[in-house]
Order: C-alpha cells, then structure tokens, then sequence
C-alpha cells in the first residue's frame, strides 16, 4: 500500500461548516436534484440531516463544484473544502464558492493525503 499526497490551494472554508442550511437557494436546487434523480424520499424538514449523512455517498460537494479539498482519506481527517484560486486574482472563485455555499470563504492552503 502506498501513500499519496498532493498540495491544494482553494478558496472555501472547513468541510464540516458546510451543511445543507448553510447552501444558497441554488446549491440547495442541486441537492434536491439528486434526491430527486434518484427518486428517494427525503422528507423537507429532514434535509439537513439527509446532506451531512450523504454528502459522500451521492459525491455532493463534488456536484457542487467545491472539487478543492485538504485532508487525509486514510484517518477520515477533513480539511477545507472549495474551489480553484487564481491568487493573483482569488474574487471571481470567492464569487464561484459563494454561489452555492453561504458563508464567506477564505483562500486556503494544505495536503491531501489518499
């Protein structure tokens, strides 16, 4: 077995931060695209519960666009979580992140280990 790793620089903020309640009108639409695409039965007032119980089953951060991620996949350590930067110009991918995500996001930088 081998170890893997790779630096990320992002704009975002703390993978756990991240919750259903915390998404913009348009991330929640994803979201509830996917129930949807796979026909199953989320009660509304339960969604928030649904989101951090399946955000790794459906690859929802991913359909978000939030690809950035820090951590290690090894110890089920969870870093930040975001978009590409450009750094010589990061507030088109502040625009980007808070298009689906509600909080203010700030440019990070880490390894993630796989």
């Amino acid at each position: 077995m081998s170890v893997n790793y790779i630096s990320k620089v992002g704009v975002g903020v703390p993978e756990d931060d991240i919750t259903y309640n915390n998404l913009t009108e348009y991330g929640k639409s994803i979201v509830k695209d996917i129930i949807s695409d796979y026909e199953l039965e989320v009660d509304e007032e339960d969604l928030n519960g649904w989101f951090s119980e399946n955000v790794g089953e459906y690859d929802i951060f991913d359909i978000l666009g939030l690809q950035v991620n820090t951590g290690n996949y090894f110890t089920g350590e969870e870093g930040y979580r975001g978009v590409d930067v450009n750094l010589n110009n990061p507030e088109p991918a502040k625009e980007e992140f808070k298009k689906v995500v509600n909080l203010e996001p700030k440019i990070f930088n880490g390894v993630l280990v796989y």
